[in-house]
This record gives structure tokens, C-alpha cells and sequence, in this order.
């Protein structure tokens, strides 16, 4: 299984913080953001269903440029 990521969904950090409940109130409709730093993905936000579908059936994560 393999889920697309789109553009959209990476996030620096310093946008991250700053609109964290915004985020956080979207990420069961988008399942997850890729938040990076100086470009580089460094964490996830995942939506905890999601998450624990995926601890059960990994999944590969294909980024939608």
C-alpha cells in the first residue's frame, strides 16, 4: 500500500508552529504533514487512526510534486 503526498501536505517548521491547531484540526482529513527543517523532512504529523493502520500494515509514502 503506498500513499501520495502532496505538496501541500510539507510544511516548514516555523509555519508548523505557528499554525499548529490548525494542523492539528486538519490532519484527519489529510492524514498526515511532513513537517521539515532548512528543506529537510524531519517529522510526521499523523493522524492517530491512520497511524495505528499503518503500524498494523506499513505503508510507503510517495511524495506528489
Amino acid at each position: 500500500m503506498s500513499l501520495t503526498v502532496s505538496l501541500d501536505q510539507i510544511i516548514p517548521f516555523s509555519q508548523a508552529r505557528a499554525n499548529l491547531s490548525d494542523l492539528i484540526d486538519k490532519t484527519p482529513k489529510k492524514k498526515l504533514y511532513i513537517i521539515t527543517r532548512k528543506n529537510k523532512p524531519t517529522v510526521a504529523l499523523v493522524d492517530i487512526k491512520f497511524f495505528e493502520k499503518i503500524l498494523k500494515n506499513p505503508i510507503q509514502i510517495v511524495i506528489h510534486q
